[in-house]
């Protein structure tokens, strides 16, 4: 494990997640900049187009779990 990593994982249940474009609870709490939404397939440009998120910069992560409790429909945990 590198220097700098902190050691948390942020892990996402897509099946609780129904699009993370219209959501983005968890993408405007986390202040460290963890997640990242890409879309799922489909052109990103389309408003139909669903969208997912995932964490990306783990090595960011404080563990201060905003994204968890933030979350409306329970897919995000922050484990150590």
């Amino acid at each position: 494990m590198a220097p700098f990593a902190k050691g948390f994982a942020v892990r996402i249940a897509h099946e609780k997640c129904p699009n993370a474009v219209e959501c983005r609870v968890c993408l405007d709490v986390c202040q460290c900049g963890v997640l990242t939404a890409y879309p799922l397939k489909g052109d990103p440009f389309n408003k139909d187009t669903l969208w997912r998120v995932n964490p990306t910069l783990l090595s960011l992560c404080t563990g201060c779990r905003a994204c968890e409790r933030g979350c409306p429909h329970g897919a995000v945990t922050v484990v150590e």
